[in-house]
């Protein structure tokens, strides 16, 4: 069965899973701070389906595979987005403690790589080995500049900003998340690398 699956679907799950790991850390912090998290992820759950465990070969729709593969993403988004906007606005956990979750995992998945000379194309292509944006067709960034100092890219369109809105959240947060992810991953280089985006979606990596 698992014949029918390539390294893409692979690529698509194991980032469905730092993102439900990412989303597991910043709900042991509410439940060590006596939040009632359990009834917080049921209602999550109802809304956009439980997390999938176990080896993609096992538990993909081997019938469907493009299907289900954004039906998990769409999934974790969707509970990352409520469960963490409800605890925001419940003041349970701070937006900088949630940052920091996402910034040890960027150190820890780039000190997990083998030692490199990465020119910024690499940096940028590992940054979105690890990092959601949809699914590879919906072709969310375009990189605009890339020489040995500098490399742009530009967002498209934002896939986030629909799951944030239902919850009645900030997509903002999201992409706070993610800038903390991303410099984290970046800072662990152990080169001297300089990340800023702006609110219209420009991204830079700078070699300083």
């Amino acid at each position: 069965m698992s014949a029918f699956l390539g390294k893409i679907h692979y690529w698509l799950y194991n980032k469905i899973q730092l993102h439900e790991n990412l989303l597991e850390q910043i709900l042991e912090i509410a439940k060590n701070k006596n939040f009632d998290v359990e009834t917080l992820k049921e209602e999550s759950i109802k809304i956009y389906g439980d997390r999938v465990l176990g080896e993609l070969q096992d538990v993909i729709d081997h019938g469907n595979i493009h299907g289900w593969l954004k039906s998990r993403i769409d999934s974790v988004e969707g509970r990352l987005a409520y469960d963490v906007t409800k605890l925001i606005n419940s003041q349970v956990v701070k937006i900088e403690e949630m940052e920091q979750i996402f910034k040890n995992s960027g150190a820890s998945m780039m000190n997990g790589l083998e030692k490199s000379n990465y020119s910024l194309e690499d940096y940028y292509n590992l940054i979105f080995d690890y990092m959601i944006d949809g699914m590879p067709c919906d072709m969310v960034n375009e990189v605009v500049k890339s020489d040995e100092k500098e490399l742009v890219w530009e967002r498209r369109i934002c896939l986030h900003k629909v799951f944030f809105e239902k919850a009645g959240g900030d997509v903002e947060i999201y992409y706070r998340l993610r800038d903390a992810w991303i410099k984290g991953f970046l800072a662990a280089s152990g080169e001297a690398l300089d990340y800023q985006r702006t609110e219209d979606g420009t991204n830079t990596i700078r070699r300083n």
